[in-house]
């Protein structure tokens, strides 16, 4: 059995321990296996694997105590590339229908590292929404209610992609499930249906050149004779499907598509009526209409509006790689830009970036290339908002307040960042026919946010790919006949290695493990915070490292007597040796004391406190829900009566209390 797989599927869960990792992993297995050994596989049986497949991603997301994700994605690579391997090995290897199990995974594969790349850039999409304060428009296409119990809709979380507007580019989209569908036309007759051309929306081209102004509209084109209802009398309905999305993966496939008489449809009305139907998802109705069945029923056709994240995007056609670029760290593409590869391809100047990253010896040399390699990305992708005059609050535009002496600096910095965002969500701030635009400070303060948010997600994303994969590589899957478990031992012996050899570029690759992975290495068998502690201690941080550890809100105490208040900024400490006071005034902190007899007190908001070794003096003073540990010593544990705790003591003789315990929610637990 195959490495990490092998472990997933024995039972191993991190946080909770019902097996549902476990169960979920044999289930994916189990659904691959029955594809594969079906004669004629059927729609249904694939969206059983994407299904299953889904349900496994979840259990891996909900695995692991990490902020980022549960399982790291560089470990759920190799697992899925392990199940791929043992299927290939099973005794259904030789059946013709095992390779679309494995390029079902291999997709699925795909998407949810896309999504978890796109996913750790979210906060700049985020940020320019809510710059702009207006929603871009929706756009409809006609759907079918086939089942008479209304239309059932999918979230644009659910990561369906298709090609809406024609433009080359698949979006993310709220989507019909699978016992509805849409209407249909395969216009240029390849099959299948290729973007939102071939439905019936405000994307359906007229015969007059121009767009439909909705599904209805698009429709009644068809109706040749002019009766106000589209039925066998006009020359297109023999030629209408409906396309039943049953695997919910965007494409359509040939047992999808369905025609009038298989789903018994004898006829649509054209007649419409103006709703304002929220189907939830941010999915909305705004027309309705009737079709008639071949028994004479009617049901229900809407002009469905559903909602679309242009920033979670996939070109249709991609570009072929060189040898030279496929050996470099790729990353999904954004709203408007292709992959970073891809993009590589098209832009010198990102295979110059690019090659330099990869080639970086350490963390700080990466951090000062990564503006110019996000730069240089988004410029692959056409501004949407070419032709605005931008002003920006605080911030001068010309020099001397003269047009002709030029652009100021702080201008062209931030009309930058502006078009990149832009261009990385596929929306201009502007509004369609303004050609002049001041934005307010506010504005200005979440253009910021979200440029340096999309540079946090692009560093996150490469540098598994390329710093931190030396570790990832190293940990080795130890099968003893009785238990399947993780070793760390290679991931230390390179650590010590590279913090003996150069301790600020060691500690930072050490910080980027523990920011990457942190919870699940602990819930897997490797204590990193005790290892943070100890380098920490043995290596006290340079200028380089301590603005790094203050950039990602980490406050390392030394070996002495260290005084520490977290803020609404630094919200993580390592308390490390000696009798610590640390005081906690952010909302939600960790905070590590280490050795020594540390003082810690919380005082507002949901945190976790880790006593460690030592007489510890912990006292929850605020409300929230918090994990408090004691630790090894002899320690004393007061919490609020008004606060969600829980409470262990750890090693030693300990002293839980709490006033009011009647008011209070909490589970204690000590060790003696």
């Amino acid at each position: 059995m195959s490495g990490l797989w092998g472990w997933l599927k024995n039972g191993v869960d991190l946080v909770v321990d019902d097996h549902s990792l476990s169960n979920a992993s044999n289930a994916l297995e189990q659904a691959c296996q029955s594809l594969a050994q079906a004669n004629d596989p059927t729609a249904e049986q694939r969206a059983a694997v994407n299904e299953a497949f889904k349900n496994w991603e979840k259990a891996l997301a909900d695995s692991g105590g990490n902020s980022i994700n549960g399982l790291p994605i560089p470990f759920a690579d190799e697992a899925l590339s392990g199940l791929i391997q043992d299927l290939q090995q099973s005794p259904y290897a030789q059946s013709p229908n095992l390779r679309k199990a494995t390029e079902i995974l291999e997709a699925a594969g795909l998407g949810e590292k896309a999504r978890y790349e796109k996913g750790l850039c979210r906060a700049a999409g985020e940020k320019f929404s809510q710059s702009k304060n207006a929603p871009p428009p929706l756009k409809s296409p006609l759907a079918i209610d086939l089942d008479g119990d209304g239309i059932e809709t999918t979230s644009v979380t659910e990561g369906i992609r298709f090609d809406r507007d024609g433009d080359g580019v698949k979006t993310a989209l709220g989507w019909v499930k699978g016992d509805d569908g849409w209407l249909v036309l395969d216009k240029n007759g390849n099959g299948q249906i290729d973007n939102g051309g071939e439905l019936f929306g405000e994307d359906t081209i007229l015969e007059n050149g121009q767009k439909a102004a909705d599904g209805f509209h698009a429709l009644t084109e068809l109706d040749s004779n002019s009766d106000g209802v589209i039925d066998a009398s006009d020359a297109a309905f023999h030629g209408l499907k409906v396309w039943r999305d049953i695997d919910q993966d965007g494409v359509s496939q040939s047992d999808e598509l369905f025609t009038l008489t298989e789903l018994g449809i004898s006829n649509f009305n054209l007649a419409k009526t103006a709703v304002s139907q929220d189907l939830g998802n941010g999915n909305l109705v705004l027309f309705t209409g009737t079709y008639t069945r071949s028994n004479g029923a009617t049901a229900s056709i809407v002009d469905l509006y559903p909602a679309e994240n242009r920033f979670d995007s996939e070109f249709v056609e991609s570009i072929a790689l060189s040898t030279e670029v496929q050996a470099l760290p790729s990353m999904s593409g954004m709203g408007l830009v292709r992959n970073l590869s891809e993009a590589a391809m098209l832009s010198p100047a990102v295979l110059s970036f690019l090659t330099q990253y990869a080639a970086a010896s350490n963390v700080y040399e990466q951090k000062v290339l990564l503006e110019q390699l996000v730069n240089a990305w988004a410029s692959t992708g056409d501004s949407p908002s070419q032709g605005v005059q931008y002003e920006f609050a605080g911030i001068q535009h010309y020099v001397n307040n003269d047009p002709l002496a030029g652009e100021t600096d702080a201008y062209k910095t931030m009309l930058g960042k502006l078009h990149v965002l832009e261009v990385f969500n596929a929306e201009s701030f502007a509004a369609s026919g303004v050609t002049n635009l001041a934005l307010r400070a506010d504005q200005v303060t979440l253009i910021n946010e979200g440029y340096d948010a999309l540079k946090a997600g692009v560093f996150d994303s490469l540098i598994s790919k390329t710093l931190l994969k030396p570790y990832f590589d190293a940990v080795a899957v130890v099968d003893d006949g009785s238990s399947v478990r993780l070793d760390y031992s290679g991931v230390v012996t390179l650590l010590n290695q590279r913090i003996n050899t150069d301790p600020s570029a060691g500690m930072a690759e050490m910080v980027e493990l523990y920011r990457q992975a942190g919870g699940f290495f602990v819930e897997s068998g490797w204590d990193i915070v005790e290892y943070f502690e100890g380098a920490i201690n043995a290596h006290p941080a340079d200028d380089n490292l301590t603005a790094l550890l203050t950039s990602y809100g980490i406050v390392a105490g030394g070996v002495g007597n260290d005084s520490i208040t977290t803020t609404a900024t630094l919200i993580t400490v390592f308390g490390g040796d000696g009798n610590d006071s640390i005081s906690s005034g952010s909302e939600n902190a960790t905070i590590y004391g280490g050795d020594g007899n540390d003082t810690i007190t919380d005082s507002y908001g949901s945190d976790t406190i880790e006593g460690g070794a030592g007489d510890d003096v912990i006292a929850d003073q605020g409300s929230g829900t918090n994990v408090l540990r004691g630790g090894e010593g002899n320690d004393t544990i007061t919490y609020c009566y008004y606060a969600n705790n829980t409470v262990e003591g750890g090693a030693g003789d300990d002293l839980i209390k709490a006033d009011y315990t009647s008011y209070s929610n909490y589970t204690y637990a000590s060790t003696f």
